[in-house]
């Protein structure tokens, strides 16, 4: 559905630029203040901060707005494209069709993702031709959240409960329980808990006929 959705986005714009004849025919766009301190960027991509609009960093992996087409600047309000064709720079020459994200080189550039649709970070849209214009290319935009990069490491799992995902421990790995730490299993090598018994506190043999 995803896909599809992208797919009927991408062709809706498409469609709207070639007939108003213009690579810049803006769906819909959103219009606040820019940053005070740090400016937003004509072709750059933009994101949030303190309410405001700044220029995109190599971090923006998600949370970016859309791609500046004026306005740039500390002062007044830019015009960031969210939905809709408008140019971008690029880190490196695109090729039609492929998607697009953040560029994680260069701040507030953006950054052709390949053919497959990217897993991770928020999907800006897709490049509509590798023609450029005073250095900039144009891509049909459509912001789509994308998840996280990554998964979180132990650390920062503190509760919770899963009742589908299974982990698997490879070779070498290890799952050590520290201090007074608590591992509660209802199985040991695939035989119920309640057929084991303990000693001190330890594991001592398998409870097999009451034993």
């Amino acid at each position: 559905m995803k896909n599809l959705r992208m797919a009927v986005a991408a062709l809706a714009v498409l469609v709207l630029a070639a007939l108003t004849g213009t690579a810049e025919a803006q769906v819909g766009y959103t219009q606040y203040t820019n940053n005070g301190s740090t400016a937003t960027v004509v072709n750059k991509l933009a994101i949030w901060s303190s309410g405001t609009f700044t220029v995109a960093t190599t971090g923006s992996t998600t949370g970016v707005a859309g791609i500046v087409i004026n306005g740039a600047g500390t002062t007044g309000n830019p015009t960031v494209v969210s939905f809709g064709v408008a140019y971008c720079v690029f880190d490196s020459t695109p090729t039609a069709g492929d998607y697009v994200q953040a560029s994680t080189s260069t701040g507030g550039n953006c950054h052709d993702a390949g053919a497959s649709e990217p897993t991770s970070g928020d999907i800006i849209g897709r490049v509509v031709n590798a023609t450029a214009v005073g250095g900039n290319y144009p891509v049909a935009v459509n912001i789509t959240p994308g998840a996280s990069s990554g998964a979180p490491s132990f650390s920062a799992i503190t509760s919770g409960t899963n009742s589908s995902a299974t982990m698997t421990v490879g070779s070498g790995g290890t799952i050590t329980v520290s201090g007074t730490g608590i591992n509660n299993a209802t199985q040991l090598g695939s035989v119920g808990a309640n057929y084991y018994k303990t000693v001190g506190g330890a594991v001592a043999m398998a409870s097999f006929g009451g034993l």
